[in-house]
């Protein structure tokens, strides 16, 4: 049976990314970012945000090497090897990359499938069936042909949070299982910077999960949590501060002081002269902006600095609350910002596909119509998950209540910087604030199920 469903679940994938006419996500100028790096350039020179391009050429003219890491450049140079073997050795085919993230994929679903080999079979079937919906709509795996940073994020992710359940349902975890999950989270902290922000809720979770075991596990769950906070502050110590400073240009004028009643005063609060006003409502992306030039940005970002702004939102709670409830109701649903089909498939800049698109349809709509469900929804599954952990006596139930919890952190977080730490494309930036989102749906779900009580009964013997 997990056969079949493997195969039910490459099948949904492959309709989508490699059978013509497939579907990507376009670039919104972030390709360059990982392309570069591998000496590539797209064969058509087209505008950001309106189409897929699904051939590179390669050469070593169009080398450029970015000053940050990413774990994303582990996929894309995968692909880029692997099409070297078997096409031709000067171009690339997007589809190499899809197979690659693809692959991630199957593995994460795989290791699902494991864990819920023991369950009750109608419940086992039914929350394969859940997850095959909601993880294989084209919210995701439109990603796939893509080199955008997000992707190995929310793969490391989903990864993760499975490893964490298996580390979860067994009393000894077993060593290859706490590799692979440390291994899952360092992809995630090192993506990119927004995501280096949570390491420390991978880093508390292993170690917790590991303290109630023997010696050597507790020293490697220390070691595994000590590793993973040193890997996120890595990650955000290496993003170039001309970057952090195009980001904090549109915190300040295209969010903080755009939206403000009195800019003038909220410049001076930040430590910034009168002069800047005339920045305010601009963004760090336009032809004019002074941040476009790398050293003015560098130099703004060590000027005013995230530690001054976060002072800035905690002196102003109404207003911080203001502005993340302006994004939930303006932004949170474009959960599909891009366009998904490619160049010469006769569809219009920018075109959105409605194939494998139910659940985020409904996800976008039900956003759309009252965007505040969001609040109260992780407000009672964050409740519960903490009912569950005071009351229950199986320690399954109480680990994964635990990795719920962590579910839950997670999003909030998510929410909190891609609202908070930048101003462009909040919608986009959301991205991994809907998966967790998605992911805490399906812990709810699979307890409705009954899934949790038949697979707690089942590892603990009860």
């Amino acid at each position: 049976m997990e056969v079949l469903f493997l195969i039910a679940c490459a099948a949904f994938i492959s309709v989508q990314l490699f059978i013509p006419p497939f579907i990507g996500i376009a670039d919104n100028g972030d390709f360059l970012k990982i392309t570069g790096r591998l000496s590539l350039a797209p064969e058509h020179q087209i505008p950001n945000f309106t189409y897929v391009v699904p051939n590179y050429e390669r050469a070593h003219k169009y080398r450029w090497k970015p000053e940050f890491l990413s774990s994303e450049l582990l996929a894309a140079g995968t692909a880029s090897e692997l099409e070297k073997i078997v096409g031709p050795p000067h171009e690339f085919d997007i589809r190499y990359l899809g197979a690659v993230h693809s692959c991630v994929f199957l593995t994460a679903f795989y290791l699902l499938l494991i864990l819920l080999r023991r369950g009750v079979s109608w419940v086992r079937f039914g929350l394969v069936l859940l997850a095959l919906w909601i993880f294989t709509d084209v919210f995701y795996v439109s990603y796939y042909n893509t080199f955008y940073s997000d992707t190995m994020a929310v793969l490391a992710l989903l990864l993760m949070i499975v490893l964490a359940l298996h580390i979860a349902a067994t009393s000894e975890p077993k060593w290859q299982v706490c590799c692979a999950f440390l291994v899952a989270a360092l992809l995630y902290v090192t993506s990119k910077a927004q995501h280096a922000l949570m390491g420390v809720v991978p880093a508390a979770f292993i170690v917790w999960a590991l303290w109630g075991c023997k010696t050597k596990y507790r020293v490697a769950g220390a070691a595994f949590g000590v590793v993973l906070i040193a890997a996120s502050l890595v990650e955000l110590r290496t993003t170039p501060e001309w970057m952090k400073g195009m980001s904090l240009f549109d915190v300040v004028f295209n969010k903080i002081t755009r939206q403000s009643p009195e800019p003038a005063q909220d410049l001076r609060s930040l430590a910034l002269p009168d002069s800047y006003s005339r920045y305010v409502g601009q963004h760090a992306y336009l032809d004019y902006s002074p941040a476009q030039n790398m050293t003015w940005s560098r130099d703004f970002y060590r000027q005013v600095g995230y530690a001054r702004v976060l002072q800035f939102y905690l002196r102003r709670p109404d207003r911080t609350l203001g502005m993340m409830h302006k994004d939930l109701r303006n932004r949170a649903f474009q959960m599909r910002p891009i366009g998904n089909f490619c160049i010469g498939d006769g569809h219009p800049p920018g075109s959105k596909t409605d194939h494998f698109a139910s659940w985020s349809n409904f996800r976008s709509w039900l956003l759309r119509v009252w965007p505040e469900h969001v609040f109260f929804w992780y407000v009672t599954f964050t409740a519960g998950a903490i009912v569950v952990l005071v009351t229950s006596v199986s320690p399954f139930r109480r680990k994964a209540a635990v990795v719920a919890l962590g579910v839950s952190l997670l999003g909030v977080c998510e929410f909190g910087v891609a609202t908070l730490a930048d101003a462009a494309e909040t919608n986009r930036h959301l991205f991994l604030f809907h998966v967790l989102t998605d992911i805490s749906i399906y812990f709810a779900l699979a307890a409705i199920l009954g899934g949790c009580d038949a697979l707690a009964d089942r590892f603990t013997g009860q």
